[in-house]
């Protein structure tokens, strides 16, 4: 990793990394309530880090690992064009399918989620005393809303839910008051997952409904809850929550609990529809 001025690689190289970089770390700090609550929670000069989003500079080792942990990623993530908001114009390019499918989603009208930071609560009837809390990081790509939902970054390595951890991708769609998010989990087994919701009669915005996803033991639906994290919670902190929970836990709100549980009765009345697993 070269210096502060990356004055020891090729000018040009150093340019075309250090826009990948910046283009990358914007979409991030998008996620959060301003730039400067980012550089107050890393511990970075704010003029510094101007000069990383502007392309101008890169991180020396030590304010990269700030970064990095603030964010929850790894330092490749950083320096990977995949990441790009313009990811999906190559795969319009190369693929027929891709292209297709593409183009229905951009004359989608966006879905009615403001971009941020959500948590994604989930229980089942086999889990009547636990709820597995994701994380949900929601962006507007043009007029695509995307997501990236974490599950199991604080969680300890060897309980069971720690077996659920992923990394999914995707999109969000709404239809007539739902809403599904379609994503694909870049992890593991790269498993697809569904969730569908519908908006909760509370003041707040909070959508309930259920997640089908292939876990440990195959096909399975859950009940599930979104809410939207505190404003002033940053991504590092909302990561420390993506773990299981009791039920009698504080860091579950009653009103939540109560939502699971009514939709986890409403779910063993009539099951949901499973994604079936594909053979390899």
């Amino acid at each position: 990793m070269q210096a502060e001025n990356g004055a020891d690689a090729p000018r040009g190289l150093t340019m075309e990394v250090r826009e990948v970089f910046a283009r990358n770390l914007r979409n991030l700090c998008e996620t959060q309530p301003s730039i400067a609550s980012v550089c107050r929670d890393v511990d970075i000069n704010r003029q510094q880090f101007a000069r990383y989003l502007s392309g101008k500079g890169l991180p020396n080792t030590g304010n990269l690992e700030k970064i990095c942990e603030y964010f929850g990623i790894v330092e490749a993530e950083l320096f990977s064009s995949d990441r790009l908001v313009d990811a999906n114009h190559n795969l319009k390019q190369k693929h027929p399918v891709g292209r297709q499918l593409m183009g229905i989603i951009e004359e989608e009208t966006p879905a009615r989620i403001e971009p941020g930071i959500y948590f994604v609560d989930f229980t089942g009837p086999q889990h009547e005393n636990t709820v597995v809390r994701s994380v949900l990081i929601v962006k507007a790509q043009g007029n695509i809303m995307t997501f990236r939902r974490i599950t199991g970054f604080g969680e300890r390595r060897r309980s069971w839910w720690a077996q659920f951890d992923g990394d999914h991708e995707g999109v969000i769609l709404e239809r007539r008051g739902n809403f599904y998010l379609m994503g694909i989990n870049s992890s593991g087994t790269r498993e697809p997952s569904m969730i569908v919701l519908r908006y909760a009669a509370t003041e707040r915005f909070v959508l309930v409904g259920h997640a089908s996803i292939i876990g440990p033991t195959g096909p399975t639906t859950m009940a599930a809850v979104i809410t939207a994290a505190p404003k002033s919670m940053s991504l590092r902190g909302a990561l420390k929550n993506a773990r299981s929970h009791a039920v009698d836990a504080p860091t579950i709100p009653m009103d939540i609990i109560d939502l699971l549980e009514s939709e986890r009765h409403s779910l063993a009345r009539q099951p949901a529809p499973l994604i079936q697993a594909v053979p390899a």
